[in-house]
């Protein structure tokens, strides 16, 4: 319990893990495995590409635990919002495409051309009317199964 403490203690006042740093591992965990595997070349050129990974993954590192021991929360909140501002749409496209096919035999996705918001429709075969719940503006829709 004593080293805990300590932990708590000398944690007070960083900023500590977030989703930005969370990436930042993702990443550097990938470049590791990269790096792992082009070890086994003999090839120059790939050792060479191989070193350039080493650097740059101990860059990353050190920026994950820079972050993580940071007293200055507030650069550290600002750069985690942009970061998660920047993926948001990242992050929909895939949800969005995944959904498409995980409800291919239900659903059809339209986009509503006055507000740009994807729409789940049911699936209808035929010309339909829809109105948007973001813009309430009505649009015409043709469902091809």
């Amino acid at each position: 319990m004593r080293w805990r403490d300590k932990l708590i203690r000398f944690m007070y006042g960083r900023y500590g893990y977030d989703k930005l740093s969370f990436f930042m591992f993702c990443a550097y965990f990938a470049i590791f495995i990269i790096r792992t595997f082009l070890a086994f070349s003999s090839s120059s050129v790939i050792r060479v590409i191989s070193l350039v990974l080493l650097f740059l993954s101990f860059a990353l590192l050190a920026l994950i635990i820079f972050r993580f021991l940071s007293k200055n929360i507030y650069a550290r909140q600002r750069e985690n919002a942009v970061y998660l501002r920047l993926s948001k749409p990242v992050k929909g496209f895939f949800k969005r495409t995944f959904n498409r096919i995980k409800y291919i035999k239900t659903h059809r996705y339209r986009k509503c051309p006055h507000c740009k918001i994807f729409l789940r429709l049911p699936r209808k075969k035929g010309k339909h009317t829809v109105k948007c719940p973001r813009c309430g503006k009505n649009f015409d829709v043709n469902i091809v199964i």
